[in-house]
């Protein structure tokens, strides 16, 4: 989705007329800061949200405001928002970009250097999203090998490696159990059944002790 901010009817017409140029993305405008709160209030919408135009002189909530609660929100932290103002005022747009706007495109907007500043803006929105989903790949792996790390390979139990890593985390004179079992009579077993049931056999035994 790209959301199109503006209390003006007539720049909410243009602006989604142009961004109809720039590929197959949902526009929807919405003609206040408020609105555009509301339309994101539900937590599972933010993050389709690709890109936000948004104008900085609005009656309720200007620009520099509604930004400033949308960057509070987890999912849109990193969302490009682009200030669209007929403001010069140098003191304004600084206080848009440490708010958190990304750029700003002044009224009325030129179209060459309008669709190149959108195509810009989505093109970070997309390599930020490639970046997460890499970021959130490569922590799943890091978990599935610390699990791998920590685990017996054949009974999937805790393993030495873990035991010692809880010990070296308990406070000095922490008092902890420890049980030893030994199975009797385990090699006459194996020796007789052959080692895979031998394998079953302490795999059975380890789920035992564990459940």
């Amino acid at each position: 989705m790209i959301l199109v901010v503006d209390d003006s009817r007539l720049m909410r017409t243009m602006l989604c007329a142009l961004l109809e140029r720039v590929g197959a993305y949902n526009i929807i405008p919405l003609e206040s800061g408020a609105h555009l709160l509301d339309f994101l209030a539900e937590p599972s919408l933010r993050p389709q949200v690709k890109l936000i135009l948004i104008d900085l002189m609005m009656p309720d909530l200007n620009g520099i405001q509604t930004i400033a609660i949308i960057r509070t929100w987890f999912e849109m932290q990193e969302t490009p928002i682009i200030m669209i103002t007929a403001d010069s005022d140098i003191a304004s747009l600084s206080a848009a970009f440490e708010t958190g706007a990304s750029d700003f495109i002044r009224k009325p907007p030129e179209e060459v250097e309008f669709l190149a500043r959108v195509r810009g803006a989505l093109r970070l929105s997309q390599l930020l999203e490639q970046r997460n989903q890499r970021e959130q790949e490569l922590a799943e792996l890091k978990n599935q090998l610390e699990r791998i790390s920590n685990q017996d390979a054949l009974t999937g139990i805790a393993n030495r490696r873990y035991f010692n890593e809880c010990v070296r985390q308990l406070e000095p004179n922490t008092p902890f159990a420890l049980i030893l079992l030994d199975i009797d009579h385990f090699k006459t077993y194996n020796d007789h059944f052959g080692h895979p049931q031998g394998d079953d056999c302490l795999r059975e035994v380890a789920q035992f002790v564990c459940d």
